[in-house]
């Protein structure tokens, strides 16, 4: 997959996150999955990325939560932006499975939190991310 292929991915992955939050779906959904991508993408292998990466997600969401909160000062996962939130879970997804360098996972978070999140919400990303690969020995 090329690497803008993978960016889309990345954002379409995002989107998904961010609706299934909004509707308080913790859990992969092949139906609401594949309601979400008539209106987004055409391009099979944007959708399959992205498919995979809201799966290996939403599996463990709990998990990508705890790791997120205890590398946190002072914030608790609610007080988190939605949209940040969703982000931070999919670098840390992405970060657990090392298919890319940490600085390429981070710096795509970092531009994915820019996209979609507010002035402040690329640098938080950074540092969040940033704090588990040492937290977790990520290199």
């Amino acid at each position: 997959m090329s690497p803008d292929h993978r960016r889309q991915s990345r954002i379409m992955a995002v989107q998904f996150l961010y609706q299934c939050e909004a509707q308080g779906v913790f859990y992969y959904s092949e139906s609401l999955f594949h309601t979400f991508k008539k209106y987004l993408s055409s391009d099979p292998a944007v959708t399959s990325g992205a498919m995979q990466l809201c799966k290996g997600v939403l599996s463990d969401i709990q998990q990508w939560d705890q790791v997120i909160e205890q590398n946190t000062v002072r914030w608790s996962l609610n007080r988190i932006a939605t949209v940040d939130k969703c982000v931070l879970r999919l670098g840390a997804y992405e970060l657990s499975q090392a298919v890319a360098p940490k600085r390429v996972v981070i710096n795509e978070a970092v531009e994915l939190a820019k996209l979609f999140g507010t002035e402040k919400s690329s640098g938080f990303v950074n540092g969040i991310l940033d704090s588990i690969c040492k937290a977790h020995g990520v290199s």
